[in-house]
């Protein structure tokens, strides 16, 4: 029996929500997310909604289906203690305000495409984020999807 592959390239959005997201002291939240997400590939647009009890949602907007699918991956890390929820969003039925996060300068990373997404699960672990169990054996069942 063929089985479906776990993650699709063919998105035809390129944003996802980001729920549970709370910032921390001394570091802007923005600036966070903007180098976490930059791991996932070339970010087009950021945005991070406000909030009254300290729990942001935020969107991301990616320029390649391929970061999409890495930041899906991504579902559970921990981000400031807190487990960030990651969902794929409908572009044609969002509507958020103009982007307001400068994303990072991305110009010495690897195209999303030429990304394995075991090669970013272990950067961002190298950068001290706590990633959900199963993060490392789905990154390394898309990759052996790919070839």
């Amino acid at each position: 029996t063929e089985t479906e592959p776990l993650f699709s390239d063919d998105e035809t959005s390129l944003t996802v929500k980001v729920s549970n997201v709370t910032s921390s002291e001394g570091i802007e939240l923005s600036q966070q997310l903007s180098q976490f997400f930059s791991y996932c590939g070339e970010i087009s647009t950021l945005y991070v909604g406000e909030s009254d009890d300290q729990m942001y949602d935020a969107y991301v907007t990616f320029v390649s289906p391929a970061a999409v699918s890495t930041a899906l991956v991504l579902n559970g890390t921990k981000i400031n203690d807190s487990e960030i929820s990651i969902e794929l969003v409908d572009d044609e039925i969002l509507s958020i305000p103009e982007p307001n996060v400068e994303p990072v300068n991305q110009e010495n990373l690897l195209p999303a495409e030429e990304r394995t997404r075991v090669s970013v699960i272990a950067s961002l672990l190298a950068q001290g984020f706590q990633l959900k169990e199963d993060a490392l054996t789905s990154a390394k069942q898309f990759d052996d999807e790919r070839g």
